[in-house]
């Protein structure tokens, strides 16, 4: 194998090409017991790569970066089920670390999203791949009700705010009474560009906004045997544009039943057209109205077209006649009165666990729905910049 990490450098090697062995045996210096439909499991490259010392060689430094990132993708980015194993496709990106870092790994995570969130609709579906924390952080960003209070200063990454130490007081956990208050939310009450908040915006370097037209086109994303869209035109409002109404999406039904199951594919020539597409991504950019004044967020017909043919609310007429209410979190006197010990048993009421809830029927109708604004994860650059490390400072490598 003597100089083949060279020709892998120069010449595309689909793992299809090469077995999976090889592949470990190349690039991290040893092979799992167990490859699984090119799959190992994660806690092999924890076990087998420690992290190294001062003593470390450049080529063991090299190799625990690599089952570094390798984990970092199969149980973060983009994970399976099991979060517990990595396909080695992604081993084949790592063979040189200044060529990985100019890859679009972000369109490939929120592809990956994209694609678990469209299976997730299905009522058979119990479980979803993909970087949730993600999308968590999109709607706690957003959504009042679902954001813990966190008393600490916003810093980069953002997404890492919910990582702090929370307050859940008042957070509701049942998905009836989420649905209810989604349905019940005023289009005022949602934070349609919370990134411009100046305390947030401090923390985001400014190389992030040089080109904001990458935010707005409108292409196929291409992750190997996944293909979805990213379709910018739905949510104008969070950009601070007009919304207008939706083209209608292009239908990719026979795209979604391929998967890597199809063996011996050739996938950048498989999906040529949508990869042309994505490297003229600046011809697909949609038209964009700023907006002037609020009242003007949507074009005047937007309205009427989204009463016929969005969907209002998530839940029927019935359901929605409930109110949650959230009442304050009682708590005991700091001092309790100290009783004998022939007094009986104390009387005194207890702490509850958290907060009560009280469902009663609202005296007006639910309030104003929020058109355009469904949960989709690629707003704005800053959450498009994941922890990945940094192998090439001081490695050489």
């Amino acid at each position: 194998m003597t100089g083949s990490l060279i020709r892998l450098n120069k010449k595309h090697i689909s793992v299809e090409q090469m077995t999976m062995g090889a592949v470990c045996y190349e690039l991290l210096g040893a092979i799992p017991d167990n490859i699984n439909g090119g799959r190992i499991e994660m806690g092999w490259l924890r076990d087998t790569f420690p992290k190294p010392d001062n003593d470390s060689t450049e080529l063991e430094r090299i190799r625990y970066a690599r089952a570094y990132i390798l984990d970092m993708i199969g149980s973060y980015l983009m994970s399976d089920l099991s979060r517990n194993r990595v396909h080695l496709r992604w081993l084949l990106k790592l063979v040189d670390f200044r060529a990985a870092g100019e890859l679009c790994w972000g369109s490939a995570v929120l592809t990956t999203l994209f694609r678990e969130m469209c299976g997730a609709t299905q009522p058979n579906k119990a479980k979803i791949r993909g970087c949730l924390s993600l999308l968590q952080s999109w709607a706690q960003f957003r959504f009042l009700f679902l954001r813990p209070r966190v008393n600490h200063p916003y810093t980069f990454l953002l997404i890492t705010r919910w990582n702090h130490s929370a307050s859940y007081v008042g957070i509701l956990t049942s998905l009836e009474n989420i649905r209810l208050l989604l349905d019940q939310w005023s289009e005022a009450q949602f934070q349609w560009t919370p990134y411009e908040d100046p305390a947030i915006r401090a923390e985001i370097s400014d190389e992030f906004f040089q080109n904001s037209n990458i935010w707005h086109v409108k292409v196929q994303l291409v992750n190997y045997a996944i293909v979805k869209m990213h379709q910018l035109d739905r949510v104008l409002r969070q950009f601070r544009f007009r919304q207008s109404i939706f083209v209608e999406p292009e239908v990719l039904d026979d795209e979604h039943k391929v998967d890597l199951r199809l063996l011996n594919t050739n996938w950048p020539r498989h999906w040529s057209e949508y990869i042309k597409m994505w490297e003229n991504r600046y011809d697909y950019i949609p038209t964009r109205e700023p907006i002037i004044v609020p009242e003007l967020a949507c074009v005047p017909e937007y309205m009427l077209w989204f009463r016929i043919h969005g969907k209002l609310y998530l839940l029927s007429e019935e359901e929605r006649r409930r109110q949650i209410r959230v009442q304050r979190e009682r708590r005991g006197p700091l001092n309790p009165r100290r009783r004998d010990d022939d007094a009986g048993p104390s009387t005194a009421p207890t702490q509850p666990p958290g907060p009560t809830l009280q469902l009663t029927t609202p005296i007006s109708q639910p309030f104003q729905t929020m058109p355009g604004a469904y949960p989709s994860p690629y707003m704005y650059p800053n959450l498009f910049m994941f922890p990945f490390p940094s192998p090439i400072a001081g490695w050489n490598a």
